[in-house]
């Protein structure tokens, strides 16, 4: 029980000052490998995994976190091309109507991604582990948040 307590303890206050680095103009930067590294380290010792689950979980979890990430940056483009439409002075319906279903497909192509992994997930993971990493990811992703709420970079 100590090991555990000490593991999360080391995890969780080593988040914040490692991930954390100047931009040069005396803002914090995010450094993502980082908290990507605590994120899996997490994660590994809140599922429990075996070593042969471990073999079949973390290539498919890289892999789907990949292709979220690339997804998350397309959504990023559509918003980009949203804000450029509607804050013309007169807006293009037709481009809105586009632009909203550009949104819409985006949204659908992660929806898949999740719902692919969580089948492959459940093939790997007990019913426990699975519900376990479900609660580890939105566990971990909360932190993170509060963690950059109370640096003041993110206002209310």
């Amino acid at each position: 029980m100590n090991k555990i307590i000490t593991l999360l303890a080391i995890i969780i206050l080593s988040v914040p000052t490692m991930a954390q680095s100047h931009d040069g103009r005396g803002h914090n930067k995010i450094n993502k490998k980082e908290i990507e590294s605590a994120k899996i380290a997490y994660l590994a010792h809140e599922i429990g995994l075996t070593s042969e689950e471990a073999t079949q979980f973390w290539p498919i979890y890289n892999d789907f976190w990949s292709k979220i990430r690339e997804n998350q940056r397309n959504r990023r483009e559509i918003f980009d091309n949203m804000k450029k439409i509607v804050n013309d002075s007169n807006p293009d319906q037709k481009k809105i109507e586009h632009a909203i279903s550009t949104y819409q497909e985006n949204e659908e192509v992660e929806y898949k991604l999740r719902k692919k992994a969580d089948t492959s997930f459940r093939k790997i993971l007990s019913n426990e582990k699975y519900c376990k990493y479900l609660l580890a990811e939105e566990s971990f992703r909360d932190y993170m948040i509060n963690k950059y709420w109370k640096s003041g970079r993110m206002k209310k």
